[in-house]
């Protein structure tokens, strides 16, 4: 048997954690720019994610075409999260690198076999 001040507890987190504001988490971004030079704004692919500021793809990072785009994020407590500038799954290259098409890879411009394209943080 559970202790009823156990299941009380238990209830009393549940429920502060359903009725918190999603913006309240740290650590949550609204636009590239609030992430520094070196992080862009990253929504990831889960559903309910949060989004959050991530480091530039560096050399033999995964990369792929990204755009940054406004995103508008709902939850199950209804809140509604407006990000002005974001990238989806991955951020982009660090400056001075591509992403190659052959290896979906961030890399120097003149170590691409098949040819990079920039998809470097826009600002």
């Amino acid at each position: 048997m559970v202790p009823s001040n156990f299941l009380l507890v238990v209830t009393v987190v549940f429920l502060a954690g359903a009725a918190m504001d999603v913006s309240s988490f740290s650590g949550i971004c609204q636009d590239n720019e609030g992430c520094g030079p070196s992080h862009c704004c990253l929504v990831a692919f889960g559903r309910y994610t949060s989004p959050t500021c991530a480091p530039l793809g560096e050399v033999g990072s995964y990369c792929r075409p990204n755009k940054s785009r406004q995103f508008e994020l709902g939850y199950p407590n209804g809140h509604v999260l407006k990000v002005k500038r974001g990238y989806h799954g991955m951020c982009p290259c660090r400056p001075g690198l591509v992403c190659c098409r052959a290896t979906a890879m961030c890399s120097l411009p003149d170590r691409c076999d098949i040819g990079g394209f920039s998809n470097q943080i826009e600002e």
